[in-house]
């Protein structure tokens, strides 16, 4: 399993992948660049949001999509086309062959895609210390709870994370989000680690779960269909193919 995110400035690696993940940094403010890439309904939407602290977020996440599939199809990100599907997700009609998810936290955005099968990818901040004992009430079963209880308290914000963001990673992948309760869930951490060694639910057996390499203050998880396999994780860097757009 992967440990780190490989800093990518060209196309070839990302277009010859079958299953991966793009992390992709929001920090900086929208701008005309990423605009000119969202759909007319898209800009409708961010023209309401315009002075708000959601535009930026909204419009630079769109633009990513779109420029990370016209970079897949062969194609200008303008000509993307996506639709929602039946069960809240989007798909691409560029690329029929591909299934995306992504998810956005602080300032990264992440979007994974496979060629064999539905994907589902999450990211979510540590919850401070103060949170936690309501989110694990509310989100992990008794035997989670125990788990967290025997790390140390340092390690328990991690750990949470890790196991949050493994079941809205495996709702997201086989459409039904965390219902009807994150509870009917099991995520197993490692002895030494904050990271998913197991994991169980209904509709699981057919699915991995897996925590991604570490975000400073951030968990991931990646679940996709079928057995454990080889996973790219990618870091959008400076230069090539993304220096026109995020940096």
């Amino acid at each position: 399993m992967p440990t780190t995110w490989l800093e990518n400035t060209a196309a070839d690696p990302l277009i010859a992948a079958e299953l991966a993940v793009l992390r992709v940094p929001l920090s900086s403010a929208a701008t005309e660049a990423d605009l000119i890439h969202l759909s007319a309904e898209d800009r409708e939407t961010a023209k309401k949001l315009e002075g708000t602290p959601r535009h930026p977020m909204f419009v630079r996440t769109r633009a990513a999509l779109r420029i990370i599939a016209g970079t897949l199809a062969g194609t200008n990100p303008q000509n993307i086309q996506t639709e929602k599907d039946q069960k809240g997700g989007f798909r691409i009609n560029d690329l029929s062959s591909h299934s995306f998810s992504l998810s956005h936290a602080g300032d990264w955005l992440v979007v994974a895609w496979s060629t064999s099968g539905p994907v589902g990818v999450d990211l979510e901040p540590f919850p401070t210390y103060a949170r936690l004992p309501a989110l694990i009430g509310e989100c992990l079963n008794p035997d989670e709870a125990r788990a967290i209880d025997r790390l140390t308290r340092d390690k328990r914000p991690k750990a949470f994370a890790a196991m949050w963001t493994a079941k809205e990673a495996f709702g997201k992948a086989i459409g039904t989000g965390v219902m009807p309760s994150p509870k009917l869930m099991y995520a197993q951490l490692d002895d030494t680690s904050a990271r998913v060694a197991s994991f169980s639910a209904p509709g699981s057996l057919d699915f991995t779960v897996e925590t991604a390499p570490e975000i400073e203050g951030h968990g991931c998880a990646l679940s996709y269909q079928g057995a454990p396999r080889e996973v790219h994780y990618f870091l959008a860097a400076p230069g090539g193919i993304w220096s026109a757009h995020w940096f």
